[in-house]
């Protein structure tokens, strides 16, 4: 990619997300709907509408052909496009169908752009994760890509936006405002789960300095230390663990601020490195405070020992946070509603 073409995505992409990482829909004209496919966006014309396939990513990461619906726009200079993928019933039908597709993405030519977004579900509370990309296509074309995946529907959004090079400065506003014009409907399966009852024991701890709070089934020792990022970078980290039942339940926070560690990549890093302890059984995306997206991680350690981790990096705290659940040896593996109830009950304070 040339200087200027990068140049380019950097200064639109600014633009794209200068509203916060979160997309939702502007109050502005009438929004196309089609509820078949639960999709609803401003589109800059009239869309035409047709049936074909889309190219879905495998865990293997391999590739197979599923059926899509396509909504298309074109103007001179410019294509708006959404493509809704069913994965029901294929290979690609899995938990982390969007970490597979974005692997893909970031192994194109030219890419500048990489950054997660999250998305309300119509009005059920539930939250949608999802990935935004940018970068330069073969002819010179800026395109921005954004992708979702709804697991209750099975159906996978890859919104998209090419703009010319020569038309980007006319454009570049409506571009931003189409990407983060969607509007995913909630179906009715698409309901967060019902908040989890604690038991005597489980209390709530929160720790204001390091902005955050978090139930554990027994007082908590707090230790200072470091953590070593899966680049090399050490930063100060502190860890709050506990006990119970032969089960470890343990939250590192590390402090990235003024370090190469502190970007939009700080959760890839973070459950690269923490996937390094095991086989990895589950792999998924998962939303706090209705913005913030991380990853939800479940595998088997050499020892068939079962651990499940979720990680976070709210941008605004330049803090990682590593909540993570093992399974002690010689112990039974730890019930589901306790591993829920612990990475559940975490939640981050809201920026000052």
């Amino acid at each position: 990619m040339s200087g200027a073409g990068r140049m380019a995505l950097v200064l639109a992409a600014a633009s794209l997300l200068s509203g916060g990482a979160t997309l939702a829909a502007e109050e502005e004209g009438p929004l196309f709907t089609d509820k078949a496919t639960w999709l609803s966006i401003d589109f800059p014309g009239r869309p035409v509408i047709s049936k074909g396939s889309y190219e879905a990513v495998t865990p293997a990461g391999g590739t197979v052909r599923v059926p899509a619906t396509l909504y298309t726009v074109t103007q001179p200079g410019t294509e708006y496009r959404v493509t809704v993928a069913n994965l029901a019933g294929s290979a690609a039908e899995e938990s982390h169908a969007l970490e597979s597709a974005a692997a893909a993405y970031r192994k194109r030519d030219g890419l500048a752009l990489d950054t997660a977004v999250s998305h309300s579900l119509g009005t059920s509370g539930y939250q949608l994760c999802g990935r935004s990309f940018g970068y330069q296509a073969a002819d010179g074309r800026l395109v921005y890509e954004t992708l979702f995946y709804n697991h209750n529907t099975r159906l996978f959004y890859d919104v998209r936006s090419s703009v010319a090079q020569r038309a980007q400065a006319q454009h570049g506003s409506q571009v931003s405002h189409f990407q983060q014009s969607l509007a995913i409907l909630a179906d009715p399966a698409s309901k967060p789960p019902a908040p989890l009852a604690y038991p005597e024991g489980w209390k709530l701890y929160d720790y204001a300095d390091a902005r955050f709070s978090i139930r554990f089934p027994a007082a908590p020792t707090v230790e200072e230390g470091d953590y070593r990022t899966d680049s090399g970078i050490v930063v100060p980290a502190t860890r709050y663990w506990a006990r119970s039942g032969g089960t470890l339940y343990r939250l590192t926070v590390a402090k990235l601020w003024e370090t190469e560690a502190d970007d939009g990549n700080a959760v890839d890093d973070g459950a690269r490195l923490w996937t390094r302890n095991g086989t990895v059984v589950a792999n998924d995306s998962v939303a706090i405070n209705a913005a913030q997206c991380g990853r939800d991680i479940a595998l088997k350690t050499p020892d068939g020992l079962a651990a499940r981790a979720r990680i976070f990096f709210p941008s605004s705290q330049h803090r990682l946070y590593v909540i993570e659940v093992a399974q002690g040896q010689g112990g039974a593996a730890p019930g589901a509603e306790d591993v829920d109830r612990f990475l559940q009950s975490f939640a981050v304070a809201k920026p000052e």
